[in-house]
């Protein structure tokens, strides 16, 4: 861009010094005024072609970085080759694309540690629901084992009341077969 706005300011300014000996030498007379807007006209053409193109240029990189910030990260994938004068559009071109690609790349990696994850996810609750299992066999092998000690406690205390009525009666006749 720095290179067509030098040339550009060149090629007014040879308008400008070298229009009127130019005009004079061919044998066309002019008045000193004219040469001023010649160099205008000249100036003016040279500034409309250069606007066109940096507006052209812009206008692709303007629409390549809006489509960049929608999440169309192919915009710039693969830049031409660069122009015979690159400026610092070229730069900007390079710059977009040199963004997009590293946003990509930034994507891809979020995309596969998000699998990682859900990966991790799914595994935790397979797991969970596991030991939650094994906890639930657990209580029922409890319960089953308390229910089998209070069965056991009501056949002691059935079997212990017959043996303390039968007590008495055993050692009524142990000291009686001791007297006897």
């Amino acid at each position: 861009r720095t290179a067509r706005v030098v040339l550009g300011s060149l090629v007014v300014a040879g308008a400008i010094v070298g229009l009127p000996g130019v005009l004079q030498r061919s044998g066309i007379t002019v008045a000193p005024w004219v040469g001023p807007f010649i160099a205008l006209f000249v100036g003016g053409t040279v500034g409309y072609f250069l606007s066109r193109t940096i507006s052209s240029t812009f206008s692709a990189l303007s629409d390549a970085s809006e489509r960049i910030s929608r999440g169309d990260l192919t915009a710039l994938r693969e830049t031409s080759e660069p122009p015979r004068f690159p400026d610092e559009t070229w730069d900007l071109a390079c710059g977009l694309q040199q963004m997009a690609e590293s946003l990509r790349e930034l994507v891809e990696g979020v995309q596969a540690t998000a699998a990682q994850v859900s990966a991790a996810t799914q595994e935790l609750n397979r797991s969970a629901e596991n030991l939650s299992s094994g906890h639930d066999g657990i209580s029922s092998t409890v319960a089953a084992l308390s229910n089998d000690v209070a069965e056991q406690q009501r056949r002691l205390v059935d079997t212990t009341r017959p043996v303390q009525e039968i007590a008495p009666a055993i050692e009524l006749n142990a000291s009686r077969a001791r007297e006897a």
